[in-house]
């Protein structure tokens, strides 16, 4: 009998967070499932961990394959070879799920068996440097407290927060064989890629349930590494559609304020990380009037610009003399580079018995 699920989980350099993955994993109250990860290329032993993992897990229903660096999308296509399921879940390796995710998908798909793809909501968890956690509810437009049936996954995503996520989300082998998997010539986008080419065609099914956290903090995630100048290629790709009018005419509108959206989120980013005059090109765009209202708010943003807290550097001396080093670290407070660098200047003692902790982007010892 085939299984319910195939649970694929793309790892690439993920060894301190992939154990509470799986631990999330095997805690289901669904057991039909079977785990196929792939490892891609790791070099921090995130492969020997999941060895590990399974070596302590009697009767395990997992998988390890191991790759040459291909990229996650590459990854997860080769999942999709591999899956003996019908119904496939690409987890990343660094997400957790509470234990009724795979029971709420399974509820999902019996009441709703015409969607494309199902999905339960998800918090976003934010880890700091001192290894404090804070959740935030992912607020997805017209979700509330019962299952609901998505005919427009555009309008729905131009009206607030992405509806799905791969650590959320079940898609059909048959959607997946007929839209196409993940594309492999993106770096980014490339779930919003696949997301879109179904939500053209298939309606969607939410649950309400906050099933799933995805660690916004986790390491190696490439949308806080690299902040886009230009439109993405699935944005490009449906305004293609549109240009060509291969775009369902009930759902064009949507489409319109989805690309719209798209370009001001962009165009955020870089007014958040000091790139003004990308900002100003993106906000530019025409299509941008899809979401006036957005557009006109970081438009004015881009004039005045929030300011940016300091960077926090800390000197540390044992010389309490006038004169000297500390007269030259001093100065620095009165330069110009006071502007962009939050100075702080503390006398210490290497003989002290206890030393006070200090916390700052830089420590710099004299």
């Amino acid at each position: 009998m085939a299984l319910t699920f195939s649970i694929v989980i793309p790892i690439y350099n993920k060894a301190a967070a992939v154990t509470d993955t799986l631990q999330s994993v095997l805690a289901q109250t669904v057991a039909d499932f079977e785990v196929i990860i792939i490892d891609d290329g790791s070099t921090d032993g995130s492969a020997e961990v999941v060895e590990a993992f399974c070596h302590r897990q009697a009767g395990s229903r997992i998988r390890l394959i191991r790759q040459a660096n291909a990229g996650v999308s590459a990854t997860r296509n080769r999942g999709i070879e591999l899956a003996e399921s019908e119904n496939l879940i690409f987890l990343d390796a660094d997400d957790l799920w509470e234990p009724t995710f795979l029971a709420h998908i399974q509820a999902l798909r019996a009441q709703f068996p015409q969607a494309g793809a199902y999905a339960t909501a998800f918090v976003e968890q934010v880890n700091d440097e001192q290894g404090n956690s804070s959740l935030t509810p992912h607020r997805i437009y017209g979700l509330k407290d019962q299952p609901v049936l998505v005919d427009n996954y555009f309008d729905v995503a131009s009206r607030g927060q992405l509806p799905l996520m791969p650590s959320s989300a079940c898609i059909p082998r048959r959607i997946l064989a007929e839209v196409g998997g993940f594309p492999t010539d993106q770096i980014q986008g490339e779930d919003q890629d696949l997301w879109a080419r179904i939500g053209l065609r298939y309606p969607i099914a939410l649950h309400p349930a906050p099933d799933v956290r995805y660690v916004i903090s986790a390491e190696n995630r490439v949308s806080t590494r690299v902040i886009p100048a230009t439109e993405l290629a699935y944005s490009r790709n449906l305004q293609n559609l549109l240009d060509h009018s291969q775009i369902p005419p009930a759902k064009q509108a949507a489409v319109k304020r989805y690309i719209a959206g798209h370009l001001v989120h962009l165009a955020q980013l870089n007014i958040r990380n000091g790139n003004l005059a990308i900002a100003h090109q993106l906000l530019g765009d025409r299509r941008c009037n899809a979401v006036r209202l957005r557009k006109w708010k970081w438009r004015l943003l881009s004039w005045f610009p929030p300011k940016a807290a300091k960077p926090h550097i800390i000197h540390l001396l044992n010389d309490q003399a006038m004169g000297g080093i500390r007269s030259v670290i001093q100065s620095l407070s009165d330069s110009f580079l006071a502007n962009h660098y939050q100075f702080e200047f503390h006398c210490v003692s290497p003989r002290r018995l206890f030393s006070t902790p200090y916390t700052a982007r830089l420590i710099m010892i004299h």
